[in-house]
């Protein structure tokens, strides 16, 4: 998809109040769905650093107009297979009620919007390891099963959990 119609249906609006926009991912050639209001920006992968002594999940830090962001492979989290990271990857940053951070991810596909009821519970022969970092899953017709992820519970997993912070 061109950068300039992704960014156009990312500032859209939605059309009514039971209806939410998603920017849609691929990690691990897994569909996943990241709520627009949480996303502030997606950049192709940034030169980082890594960090000594730090869960894998965190890849490094990097620095983009003067802040600073950790990467976060979710791959790590959810027991995917792991392939290197390449040129091509992006990272999405989104913001937390606490701070922002990146997302690895391998492919940005679209940007979608599902109404409420269109947006059900992960079902229980899903994968343990995914269920407690989703807020729903869903189809699209292009892209097929959508896991819908929860940013806040990701942030708040035992995972990370040492790297909680105070304040800001």
């Amino acid at each position: 998809m061109g950068e300039t119609n992704l960014m156009e249906k990312l500032n859209s609006e939605v059309n009514s109040e039971d209806e939410s926009k998603y920017s849609i991912v691929s990690i691990s050639g897994v569909n996943f769905g990241i709520n627009v209001s949480d996303v502030t920006e997606i950049v192709p992968l940034p030169e980082y650093s890594r960090l000594p002594n730090v869960n894998s999940e965190i890849k490094g830090i990097f620095s983009l107009r003067g802040q600073i962001f950790s990467i976060l492979d979710l791959r790590i989290m959810f027991g995917f297979k792991i392939k290197p990271i390449t040129e091509q990857d992006f990272v999405v940053i989104v913001k937390s009620k606490k701070f922002s951070f990146g997302i690895l991810v391998e492919q940005v596909m679209d940007v979608s919007i599902f109404k409420s009821n269109a947006i059900k519970k992960p079902a229980e022969n899903m994968d343990e390891k995914i269920i407690p970092f989703l807020a729903g899953v869903t189809e699209d017709k292009k892209t097929g099963l959508i896991n819908l992820l929860d940013i806040e519970a990701i942030i708040n997993s035992s995972q990370l959990s040492r790297y909680r912070f105070n304040g800001n």
